[in-house]
């Protein structure tokens, strides 16, 4: 054949070849190899629209108190026109550093970078360092086998997280900013693409990959008072200031923001996150998310709302990551301990949306400075209180009239102990109260305290004077229950009660948003057992000790139900301690001791009823599952121990949070002898309280048990023990002392001989 010949031949089969059949078998092929170079672009080919580009601007110190349409009218504006939400930065610690808070974003756990000493033995943040050029990209200039070991006894996180995992989809970023590095490396430590200048953005820049991480540095510290301590090294984030002073560089952030804006694709989605502390004070911070978001989201003009708070407006810093995954279609290489925040709508105003915001940064201040002070205090005021009473029931045993002196200092004893067990109620219905309306949080701290003391009034004169007061439990029941049906209402409508109150949740402690902290479940437990000692007392007088031991143990799995429920408490270790107080109470009741094979069957109950919950929410989607699913996840993973190690650690440093903590295990002991044996340790008293109220000693020694059980499984370790008192003692000991006088028949009125009087006749 002729090299014409073969030309045609290869031309007519090169003609032949576009067929509209091998046309369409081509068309696949390509579409096939497409798919495999780059994962998500058959989402493309389908007709789902390609992902739109995300542009985040990281700062550390903005707060919404510095937003406003003077002094910062870009960020106004896009407040505006965003999704916007209170920031919670903390990680590990309490105050969390730049170097903190853009590794947090890059592994999608809280992450903590090793801190170095100053002069003075104290941590400073350690300073972001530029990333060093390399063949292969750009280095970050941080030790990542230091943060390995500095996480290893907390969260572990994965480092280079986002970063392996844009990579493995096939989706560039580019960081500008030593901060945003560190969000983008891969698990080497390596960023592909690196500008060190934010000034350096422009158009092309931020169409260049999919997703570009800006890191704007820092805003200082604001001046402090003089009589304060003055600002060092150690109040600075570790990140470059965008300015000498506060006030200049929130107005270079602003110029700063626009120049991004202005910059930016019509498309993208833009995100303003604050990213870390600049003092040693703790703040909640600022986040506007503005454009497309996954699974056809908008986020415009409303309040952010994430799964992982439950709170509206409130947000973590691991539902950023999340959030940027999610729009880039890019699935995490490894977990992500955030969730992908929404967007309500709301009818306020951008001022109004800025003010709520501002106040919630408020409320969690003056909570943070309080919290302590006042459970503390709590705890220091009855240990007075106990201390004076017995000194005074030592005294009042020699004296030859203490019948008669004994009745009036009862009644003093009883509401004196009554107010006290009253106040942490009081403190969650203060939150029905605009307690927030202020400049400082030292003022709205005092707001706070001065409500909840007047409340604690109001429920102490309710139960003293209401015709249950002759009963022998009555006041104390109608504490217990109010307390009882107060956190029973919260925690079944969202928790608001709870969050930023004195003896609730704290959000800048950021332990949990929604359900029963291990505070609230504390007092919730003392609560539910004190009731059911008022419920079944009856049905023992009448000698119906199987009806009140069923009631007494539906009535248990019906609390422990609403504190572990995901949709309500979400209380793990609480559900343990509840289960394992009540079947004791319950055993009790029945008249029934304690042998080792009941003890068996009641840690075996303890242990079945969380693990059959925590199973049935993990049978949920991954996206709604609470930490009792998530934990379910971790010992199919292999993880579980982990988390374990970390929670014992805690318990056990427990030893050490509070001046009062050694003491907790000795004053359990000595409760535990007088509650078990009263007639060891003497106390007359409490026997009569035993015969006038009949299912008061089996519902202390529930009391017992539930701090003791609830110390071992919580992380927080002795405080739950120690709140356990805080409500049981008062309420106890307001029965004991009372009792007796209720259970006293009246005295028969006598004529002025002493004589009885005659029946009258007909």
């Amino acid at each position: 054949m002729s090299d014409r010949r073969r030309t045609a031949h290869r031309h007519g089969r090169t003609r032949r070849s576009f067929t509209p059949i091998r046309l369409g078998v081509g068309f696949l092929l390509a579409a096939s190899v497409a798919t495999l170079v780059a994962p998500g672009a058959w989402a493309a080919v389908a007709g789902a629209p390609p992902p739109s580009p995300v542009v985040m601007i990281g700062v550390a110190g903005l707060t919404w108190d510095d937003v406003n349409p003077l002094d910062t009218p870009t960020l106004f504006r896009l407040a505006g026109s965003s999704s916007d939400g209170a920031l919670l930065v903390r990680g590990v610690r309490q105050r969390t550093c730049a170097a903190d808070g853009w590794l947090s974003l890059g592994s999608g756990t809280r992450t903590l970078a090793p801190r170095p000493l100053d002069g003075r033995k104290v941590e400073i943040c350690p300073p972001l360092t530029e990333p060093t050029p390399t063949s292969s990209g750009y280095q970050v200039g941080l030790d990542l086998a230091a943060v390995d070991a500095e996480n290893a006894d907390y969260y572990s996180p994965v480092l280079g997280n986002v970063g392996d995992s844009l990579a493995a989809s096939g989706v560039c970023s580019t960081a500008v900013g030593p901060g945003a590095a560190l969000m983008l490396m891969t698990d080497t430590g390596m960023v592909a693409r690196y500008v060190a200048d934010p000034r350096a953005v422009d158009r092309r820049l931020l169409t260049r990959c999919p997703l570009t991480a800006i890191d704007l540095g820092q805003i200082p510290p604001a001046p402090r008072d003089k009589d304060q301590q003055p600002i060092t090294a150690a109040d600075e984030s570790g990140a470059a200031s965008l300015g000498s002073t506060r006030d200049a560089a929130i107005h270079a952030l602003d110029a700063e923001v626009g120049h991004v804006l202005d910059a930016a694709p019509p498309n993208a989605t833009v995100l303003l996150v604050s990213t870390a502390d600049e003092s040693w004070e703790p703040r909640i911070r600022v986040l506007t998310v503005r454009g497309p978001g996954p699974d056809g989201t908008h986020y415009g003009t409303g309040v952010l709302w994430s799964p992982s708070t439950r709170q509206p407006g409130l947000v973590q810093l691991t539902d950023v990551t999340a959030l940027v995954l999610a729009t880039l279609q890019v699935e995490p290489s490894s977990p992500i301990l955030g969730s992908v925040p929404t967007t309500r709508s709301t009818d306020l105003d951008t001022a109004a949306v800025v003010r709520q915001l501002a106040r919630q940064d408020l409320r969690a201040q003056a909570i943070r400075i309080t919290a302590y002070t006042v459970t503390q205090g709590v705890a220091y005021v009855l240990a007075a209180l106990v201390a004076v009473a017995v000194i005074q029931w030592a005294w009042l045993r020699r004296r030859p009239d203490r019948a008669a002196v004994s009745g009036r200092l009862a009644r003093f004893w009883q509401a004196a102990l009554v107010y006290v067990a009253s106040l942490p109620v009081a403190t969650f219905l203060a939150n029905l109260f605009p307690w927030d309306r202020s400049d400082a949080a030292d003022t709205a701290a005092s707001t706070v305290i001065g409500i909840s003391l007047a409340l604690a009034l109001v429920v102490t004169v309710v139960a003293l004077i209401g015709p249950w007061r002759r009963g022998a439990f009555g006041p104390e029941m109608v504490v217990a229950v109010t307390t009882f049906a107060v956190l029973v209402a919260d925690v079944t409508t969202g928790s608001r009660l709870q969050l930023d109150s004195l003896f609730g949740l704290a959000p800048l402690v950021g332990g949990r948003f929604y359900g029963f902290g291990n505070v609230a479940f504390s007092l919730f437990g003392v609560a539910a057992l004190f009731t059911a000692v008022g419920m079944v007392g009856p049905l023992i007088t009448a000698d119906r000790r199987r009806l009140a031991a069923a009631v007494t143990a539906g009535f248990g799995l019906l609390v422990a139900l609403i504190d572990g429920w995901p949709a309500f408490g979400a209380d793990f270790g609480g559900m343990i301690a509840l289960v394992a107080a009540f079947a004791t109470m319950a055993t009790l009741v029945l008249g029934k001791t304690l042998s080792w094979r009941r003890v068996v069957g009641i840690a075996a109950a303890a242990v079945v009823v969380p693990v059959v919950v925590a199973v049935l929410d993990w049978l949920r989607p991954p996206e709604s599952r609470t930490h009792l699913g998530q934990f379910v996840q971790s010992v199919i993973d292999g993880t579980a121990g982990a988390v374990v190690v970390r929670k014992g650690m805690a318990s056990i440093s427990s030893f050490g949070d509070f001046l009062l903590a050694p003491l907790i295990p000795v004053v359990l002991l000595g409760l535990a002898v007088v509650v078990l044996s009263p007639e060891r340790a003497r106390t007359g008293l409490v026997r009569e309280a035993y015969r006038a109220i009949p299912a008061l000693q089996a519902g202390l020694i529930g009391c017992l048990v539930l701090a003791v059980v609830g110390w071992l499984v919580n992380d927080s370790g002795l405080i739950v023990a120690e709140v356990v008192m805080l409500l049981a003692i008062p309420l106890g000991a307001a029965a004991v002392v009372a009792a007796p006088r209720a259970a006293r028949p009246p005295a028969e009125p006598a004529t002025p001989s002493g004589s009885r009087p005659r029946e009258a006749t007909a």
